[in-house]
């Protein structure tokens, strides 16, 4: 799902479930940070940004106006939190964005994935009950995934690589959305 061979933090991940790498973030974070205490801080961090806790960046990131990242986080190269986006306990792959208004809480995105303006990814189920067994639990978006405007990915979403998703509620399945269960549960008629 995640490639995680391109990595500049792939060391410190342990197999290749993100949802274990979650679980140990915080380790990840600060053997990350202990190894190039650089990594600490993002290339470019406008006005208004706020950063929190334990973060490494990769090279070339971007920390947009009024955005604010809550650690432990770690940021593959190239990504970007644009204007007023928040991002929490999360791990993002090469050149992700998430570009304006997104939050992304308790996550784990690929290489080259993009959120459209306004998309959230969840992490706290409204009646409180864990997901996948954790009390937080965001999406686990694969490699190449594009996720349109103002989509809401619900707690414990995973979507594979290469998926696209223009619009729509996107509700939890015990199972991977692919292209073609996106194709036959949304777009049925195409």
């Amino acid at each position: 799902m995640i490639d995680r061979s391109m990595l500049w933090f792939k060391d410190f991940l342990r197999g290749d479930d993100p949802m274990m790498w979650l679980t140990h973030l915080d380790e990840i974070v600060k053997a990350a940070i202990v190894r190039d205490s650089s990594c600490s801080k993002p290339a470019h961090c406008d006005d208004g940004a706020k950063i929190v806790g334990s973060v490494a960046f990769g090279k070339n990131c971007v920390v947009g106006h009024s955005a604010l990242v809550v650690g432990p986080a770690i940021f593959g190269d190239n990504c970007v939190v644009g204007h007023c986006s928040e991002v929490a306990r999360s791990i993002f792959g090469n050149d992700s964005r998430v570009a304006h208004f997104n939050y992304v809480g308790d996550s784990a995105l690929g290489s080259r994935v993009n959120l459209g303006a306004g998309a959230k990814l969840a992490n706290l189920r409204f009646d409180k009950k864990e997901t996948r067994g954790h009390q937080k639990m965001g999406a686990v978006l694969g490699d190449d995934v594009q996720i349109g405007c103002n989509v809401v990915l619900d707690p414990g979403v995973l979507i594979a690589s290469g998926v696209w998703f223009a619009g729509a509620h996107v509700p939890f399945n015990e199972t991977a959305y692919t292209r073609e269960t996106i194709q036959k549960y949304f777009f049925p008629a195409c």
